[in-house]
């Protein structure tokens, strides 16, 4: 027998006499799942007739306190701007859930809660600071509460702090290719890399794009000023060489704060 999911497993008789019968037990151990589940058990048979039977299991678990839709808390802001994502505390005990305190892991946010139904569910907060400099942020929350079986809820807190201009992703990589599969027909279209120049407010123009990558091609939509800008790379088959790609895309602009944006680019061209 063959399980799908981590914490199944099966109590079986393994074999069974002519038109006996005998009970299939499926335990599953849901200590590290939460909400909506599925899985699936595979039994193999020496049966002719029917060799495997196949089995689905889905349900709902619930934990003591739920943090909904999970305990993770992504934010995208500008620099000087706050940005909340809003999660959902929901007691699923008997007893009335109380939080004591909260206690930020970090300097990049802030956070609070709001009593949606006291007692038994809650709006968890967490908004990034204006003063927060840009940059990428792994941080944690922790909510303190009165349960006995969750007294501590930890939240994971992963932020991006943009400039005014933003160029997503902030990385071109190609990974490994075949000079011989690139030159197959519309190949090399497919692996186009495409990146997006974001300014907060206004607009602005691209006034030139290279790179000192040989048979890098690379195309800008549109031409003229725009808030959002997209920068299409691909290799040119003609043009590129087999060996490392290590180098950078320059993008220049007419925006005096933001004149010139490198973009890596790495992969490796095989023969």
């Amino acid at each position: 027998a063959q399980v799908s999911m981590p914490g199944m497993t099966i109590q079986v008789r393994q074999a069974l006499e002519p038109g006996e019968e005998t009970k299939l037990v499926i335990n599953w151990d849901t200590s590290n799942i939460s909400q909506q589940v599925e899985g699936a058990v595979r039994i193999k048979l020496n049966d002719p007739a029917r060799s495997k039977i196949f089995l689905s299991l889905s349900g709902t678990v619930f934990r003591p306190v739920d943090v909904l839709p999970y305990p993770l808390v992504m934010l995208s802001s500008f620099e000087g701007e706050q940005t909340t994502r809003v999660l959902e505390l929901v007691n699923n005990q008997e007893s009335p859930l109380l939080i004591s305190r909260l206690e930020p892991q970090g300097d990049a946010f802030v956070a609070e809660v709001v009593p949606v139904q006291e007692g038994q569910r809650y709006e968890l907060r967490v908004t990034v600071k204006e003063s927060t400099p840009v940059g990428r942020y792994e941080q944690f929350l922790v909510v303190h509460t009165n349960s006995t079986k969750r007294p501590k809820l930890g939240v994971q807190v992963r932020i991006l702090v943009k400039p005014e201009v933003h160029v997503a992703p902030d990385s071109v990589e190609f990974g490994k290719l075949s000079l011989t599969a690139l030159k197959t027909e519309g190949l090399a279209e497919l692996l186009t890399q495409t990146l997006t120049l974001h300014r907060k407010s206004g607009t602005m123009s691209i006034t030139s794009v290279s790179s000192n990558i040989s048979g890098l091609a690379i195309e800008v939509t549109p031409e003229g000023p725009a808030e959002v800008i997209r920068v299409d790379v691909h290799l040119d088959p003609k043009q590129v060489q087999a060996g490392p790609l290590d180098g950078n895309i320059l993008i220049e602009t007419d925006d005096e704060n933001f004149p010139a944006l490198e973009i890596p680019v790495s992969g490796i061209v095989t023969d």
